[in-house]
């Protein structure tokens, strides 16, 4: 009854179930520490801004100063964060229109301090069609936090309004 089998089955059951009760704590734990961040973005230029004849879309090409202390919304649950800046208009063919314009990953809470000055974006913003031309964009900052253990949580802050000037650029 008490054979070397039996007896490594019963550890491997406890120590299973003591493992399980452990990361369920650890992921009804990190509901309580979301916190807000401090973000202050601006869009700083416009640095091109065109219609693409062959494809018949506009095309533009931002810079943009971005303050984020993302340092309060780092737990001690979080593996890394998704970090990125959206564009959002609405335009005659499409009700709603988002764009990622930049991204990036942080590892470790030391790097979770962005200062950003006159960051040229890393993807082109290019809309179907001419809808960009005189077109309020709110750009907004939102982050996702992917835990150790738990459920992927985001947020969104810090938003900007711009306004697309009438004339291209180019």
């Amino acid at each position: 009854m008490f054979n070397p089998s039996n007896r490594a089955n019963a550890i491997a059951t406890y120590a299973s179930i003591v493992l399980s009760v452990l990361i369920g704590l650890n992921m009804i734990t990190s509901y309580f520490l979301i916190k807000e961040a401090q973000i202050d973005l601006k869009i700083f230029r416009l640095e091109r801004f065109r219609h693409l004849q062959v494809k018949g879309n506009d095309q533009a090409i931002l810079t943009f100063n971005l303050k984020a202390d993302l340092t309060p919304a780092w737990g001690w649950n979080t593996k890394q964060m998704f970090l990125y800046v959206t564009a959002e208009y609405v335009t005659r063919k499409n009700a709603v229109n988002q764009r990622v314009i930049w991204d990036k990953i942080i590892t470790s809470k030391k790097n979770s301090i962005l200062n950003l000055k006159e960051e040229k974006s890393k993807y082109i913003l290019e809309d179907q069609g001419d809808g960009l031309r005189n077109n309020q964009v709110n750009f907004t900052f939102s982050w996702n936090a992917m835990p150790v253990s738990g459920i992927l949580w985001w947020k969104t802050e810090g938003n900007h309004v711009f306004t697309f000037p009438p004339d291209y650029t180019d």
